[in-house]
């Protein structure tokens, strides 16, 4: 099993002007969209494993998940409810539990649920990772009672 995590790239920010715009409908901005256009190239092999991809709801995690359908456009590609970091992680990691061990997944989300996520299945109590983002964290193993994190990157490491 092979679980790759992938924070959106740079948003939108909450407020503008006077007034705060709906989280959900946040999008990215040009330099997200040209951030995570590098880490998908880099890792292109990586996501050519991908068997599903899974996003967040929310506008820019679609986006993100999108750069990803661009250079793969005949990936299976699914929203993800619990994956919308405003619910508990719990439920996220009960969907990902009823997934086949025999395949690799992409998930598309935010922080801090995706990192609590990856450290749950790993089985510490708090989050010990940060994802950056446009970042990317991957766990493998036989089954989700033995996955172990085998990468985790974030876009800075990669170009400086």
């Amino acid at each position: 099993m092979k679980l790759i995590f992938l924070r959106h790239g740079i948003a939108e920010d909450k407020k503008k002007s006077d007034t705060e715009m709906d989280d959900s409908l946040r999008e990215l901005k040009k330099d997200g969209r040209s951030e995570t256009k590098m880490v998908v190239k880099t890792f292109k092999d990586m996501f050519r494993e991908v068997d599903v991809v899974y996003t967040s709801p929310m506008a820019r995690a679609a986006q993100t998940a999108e750069v990803i359908l661009k250079y793969f456009p005949k990936k299976k590609f699914e929203i993800m409810e619990t994956l919308d970091s405003s619910l508990a992680v719990e439920e996220f990691l009960r969907d990902v539990k009823s997934l086949s061990y025999k395949q690799t997944y992409c998930f598309v989300g935010h922080e801090p649920h995706l990192s609590t996520a990856i450290s749950r299945l790993m089985g510490a109590r708090d989050s010990s990772i940060q994802l950056e983002k446009s970042g990317i964290a991957i766990l493998e193993g036989e089954s989700l009672s033995d996955l172990s994190l085998t990468m985790l990157v974030s876009p800075q490491t990669l170009w400086a």
